[in-house]
This record gives C-alpha cells, structure tokens and sequence, in this order.
C-alpha cells in the first residue's frame, strides 16, 4: 500500500468554534508537558553518564569546559593576524577533539556495563509511567490529538540534542486516527459522503466540481462540509469520556480534487496555520491506496545530477541526461527575485526594529519609571524579538506613563510611519509574499516531475544526503545563501513521489566520483570544484561537471536496473 495526502481549504468553524480552539490550546500544552518529560529523562540520563565518565576519567569534563572556554575567546577574535593565534586555535581545537573521542569511547563501554543499563532502564521506566500519567490526566483531549504528538516525540528523540519547548501562537490541530475495528469495515470514500463514519464525514460533491469545464461552475460545486468528531457526550449533552453520541466539529470546505475510490481512509487532521497576523485553516486528509503495478521493463531513464549552480536563466538545481538528450532545470530569475525581495524586506523590518529599540532605550534613560515597565525592559538593549516590543506596547496602552506621548507616538502612534503599523504592513508582505514564492516553486518542481513520470520508466539520483551537502564546509558565500533557495530536498521528493505513483522506478545509485570520473574514458580526476568546466586530465575532453555527473549516474543506474 502507498500512502497519499490530500490537503483542502478550510474556513473557520462553524459549529462549537470555541471548543475546536480550546482542544488545539490543550494540545499545545500537551506537547509541551511531553518535552518537558523528554528534556527531565534525557538529563537524568546525561547526568548518570557523566558521574560514571568522571570516575572513569577523572578530570576530563573539565577540561573539556575549559578547552571550550578557550576555543569561544579565540573565536570571538575579529582577526587572528599573528600566526600564534592561528597555531593556538588549531592546538586547542585539535586538544578538544581528542578529549571528545576519549570521553565517547568511554560512554560507549559505560553503557555495557550491567548496573548502568539497569539505573538507565529504571529512568526510561518512570518516563513512561509519568507520560502514562499525564496522558489519563488529559484523557477528554481527543485521543487522535494527542496520539499525533506522541509520535511527533518519538521521532524527535532521534535528533541531537534537548527538545525545544513551542511557544503558542495561535496554531494547532485536531487529529482524529481511524483504526481498522474487528468485524467493522474500514473507512472508504463512500463512507465519508454517505455519513455513515462516526469520526469524519464530508457532505457528496458533485462529479461538476472536477469535471466541469467552467473553472466557476467548478469552484461553485466543489464547496462542501467537513465534520469532525471532536469528542463524546452522553444523553444529557454532558461532554464525558467513552459516550456514545458524538460531538461533532463543522467547517466549510473546498474540495478541489476527488479522493481516489479505492482508498482506505486512515486519518483526517484539521490544521489551524498562522500567516503574519491571519490564520489559514486546512484540511489534511491521509490515504492508503494499492500500489500500482510496477514497470516491469526499463526502456527509457533519466538521471539527475541534484546541485545549485547561478546560471543566466535563473538558478539551476540539476542537469539531466536520458542516453540521448540531456538539459538543465533551472529556477526561473523572477522567482528567484520574489524570494530575494522578501529577505530584504525582513532587512528593512530588522533596521527598523533596531532604530525602535534604540529609541526607547534612549527614552528611557535618567526618567522615573513605574516598576512593572523597569521589570519589562530590563535587558532592552539585547531586545531582538519584534513580538518581545509589540507585546510591551500592548501593555503600556492599558498603563500610560506621564510624559510618554511622544515615544509612545513614535512607536505606536496613528501615522503610518509608527513603528508598528509600519512593520505590521512589512510583515503581512513579507509573510504572504514568502508563502507565494515557495508554493509557486513546489509546482514548478512538481510540474518537472510530472512531465518526466510520463516519458520515463525509471529515475536515477546520487545515493548522497542532501542535508550535509548543503551544510558542507568550504561553499562559496553566494552557495550558501542559494542552497535555501533551490530546496533540492523538495525536488528529489517530487520526482520519487511522481515516478512512484506511476508505477516506476526512482533509484539511488553510488555517489562516489561521479563528478570526477570521465564519461568518455574512464579516468578519475583530481581537481578543484570551483570551476563549472573542467578539462580530463587523460582524453583532454572538456565538459561541465554537473553534465558528466549526469552521464555517469545514467550509466551506473542502467547497470543497476537492466
């Protein structure tokens, strides 16, 4: 089975409004109270490690804090002119690495030890039990709610380091999981529009919605009703835990596209998304459908050599060559432009902020000021948060001060030019103009994909983790800023999805020296990247090295596949 998402347009609800926002505050608080868990067990945990690594190394973290210590002053140097500064970060840093190792090697035995695996064993065990806890002592959350934050958790207990609390902004969700029940049938399309499910339903769109050639007559017809339930009451109306009548949560939905038939509904998920200032509602229905029948013979593949290049057209994100023809994807300039002219607005916004913020502190000097406000801007002048100054402007409106009419009208006054009406307007463009660009790239990309799923029995990538390369040292500066820009995670994820839902092949293949090797002899380069053309040392053909990777991936992958 392969599992598909489909996302509509929401409006806000219609029915028990007020309860849907009250879910999604207590769900936020519910994850919050879950980190908060995770961060207390992987702390104890740390601690129980270090006490043993400090009877086993006596000494070493200390010396590591100091090492530290050392490193982030020599860092903090603007220029390390002589060259004993340069020799001494090398030492220090060299120092730090060995010291490192030692102290990982040495946790590594620690954990084999019997009496640590048994006290780690007993804090993973009261984890559970606090989490067991907390979870029966939210149990009127909906159970799809609070099931999705679990499994949110458990993921990030994968990644390095602590989870971070979220602060609520206004966002949130409602999950409802629809778990297949013995002797019931599973939820299918039929069973959302003939209202027949006692979790979701959706009121029957007519075919015109899809089919129409009116793009009015379809809008038109594809307006609809989503419900969802969000908890039980019992007969007397009376919200309860395990009752039969259910509650149920309704919204004006747009639905564009049709579910496909032969799907089996496995979650529905109403999202509340902020924007700026504005929400946005959505749905996010999951599926899962059969797979399709794979292609059984490789005709006709294309291979992509994935990586960011400055072109005249725009940005270029990958060469591909199919044994024939070959060409570029390139993100088109004006795109690039609309992206470009959102981070300058967030520039305009961050000038502007500080000149707020300079301002005031400013104002504030050598004045008699209430205790409330002196306890509000203590650290003023490290302020970098717009919401930190806009959050105390809110408050000083309910709480005048005597002789602030000036400052406060140069902060939050009337005129336009007032520093927060002028970076609420900046915001909202910033914001929406964002969201815009990235959306009109992911079609751009999917577009790509499509048109290559049609032509193509097989897809062949490099085997390599986009996430590092991006990250790699020694890019140049314009690389670094364009790796966000060409989002080449987003494409690969296209083209894999695109291939597989028609049935074909995306394969990875080894990545080592596809660059450097020779399509036309063979031969292994050794030279520098920086230059797009590069001349083989053995034949002397010049060629573009993104192209040559393109071929050799062509290359490694038939042999894969025939």
């Amino acid at each position: 089975m392969t599992t598909k998402v489909y996302k509509y347009g929401l409006l806000p609800p219609h029915e028990n409004a007020a309860l849907v926002n009250e879910y999604m505050y207590r769900t936020h608080r519910y994850k919050n109270a879950l980190i908060e868990l995770e961060r207390e067990k992987r702390l104890k945990a740390s601690g129980l490690l270090a006490e043993a690594v400090e009877i086993a190394l006596p000494g070493f973290q200390q010396s590591i804090e100091d090492l530290e210590c050392e490193l982030k002053e020599l860092k903090e140097l603007k220029e390390l002119k002589e060259q004993g500064q340069k020799d001494k970060l090398k030492e220090v840093n060299a120092a730090l690495k060995l010291k490192r190792k030692a102290v990982k090697e040495a946790k590594a035995l620690i954990k084999e030890d019997t009496d640590i695996q048994e006290r780690l064993k007993a804090c993973s065990d009261e984890a559970n039990e606090k989490v067991k806890a907390l979870r029966k002592k939210e149990a009127d959350i909906p159970w799809g709610s609070r099931g999705f934050e679990e499994r949110c958790l458990r993921m990030a207990q994968k990644a390095k380091g602590l989870p971070k609390f979220k602060r609520w902004e206004g966002n949130g969700h409602l999950t409802v999981s629809i778990q297949k029940q013995k002797d019931k049938p599973e939820i299918t399309q039929e069973s959302l529009f003939t209202n027949s499910s006692t979790q979701v339903q959706i009121q029957r769109v007519p075919v015109e919605a899809w089919e129409s050639p009116s793009r009015s007559v379809r809008r038109k017809a594809a307006r609809t009703e989503l419900k969802l339930r969000i908890a039980s009451c019992n007969k007397a109306g009376e919200i309860i835990a395990g009752g039969r009548i259910p509650l149920w949560a309704a919204f004006k939905m747009i639905m564009h596209r049709p579910l496909p038939e032969d799907g089996i509904i496995k979650g529905v998920q109403v999202q509340k998304i902020k924007t700026a200032n504005h929400y946005k509602w959505h749905a996010i229905i999951t599926i899962d459908i059969p797979d399709p029948v794979p292609v059984s013979n490789v005709a006709k593949a294309i291979a992509l050599d994935i990586g960011w290049r400055k072109v005249p057209l725009g940005l270029r994100v990958a060469y591909w060559y199919d044994g024939d023809k070959e060409g570029e994807l390139v993100i088109p300039s004006d795109l690039l432009s609309a992206i470009q002219k959102c981070n300058e607005i967030r520039s305009i916004r961050d000038l502007n902020f500080d000149k707020a913020r300079d301002a005031l502190v400013a104002w504030k000097k050598d004045r008699e000021l209430p205790e409330w406000f002196k306890e509000a801007t203590r650290a003023l002048h490290a302020w970098k948060s717009t919401n930190r100054l806009a959050g105390l402007l809110y408050r000083w409106r309910e709480n005048r001060i005597e002789g602030d009419e000036t400052i406060l009208e140069l902060l939050d006054g009337s005129d336009r030019k007032a520093w927060r009406r002028h970076d609420l307007h900046l915001w909202q463009w910033e914001a929406h103009g964002r969201k815009k660009a990235l959306r009109r790239r992911k079609e751009i990309f999917r577009v790509w994909a499509a048109k290559f799923a049609q032509q193509y029995d097989a897809c062949f990538f490099e085997d390599i983790n986009l996430s590092k390369l991006a990250q790699a040292k020694g890019l140049f500066k314009a690389a670094q800023s364009q790796r966000v820009e060409a989002a080449t995670s987003i494409l690969v994820g296209a083209f894999e999805n695109a291939f597989k839902r028609e049935g074909k092949h995306a394969l990875k293949v080894p990545a080592q020296y596809t660059t450097t090797t020779c399509h036309v002899c063979g031969f292994v380069n050794t030279f520098e990247h920086n230059a797009l053309v590069q001349v083989c040392a053995s034949c002397k053909n010049s060629w573009d090295m993104d192209k040559n990777a393109a071929y050799n991936i062509h290359a490694r992958g038939m042999e894969a596949v025939l």
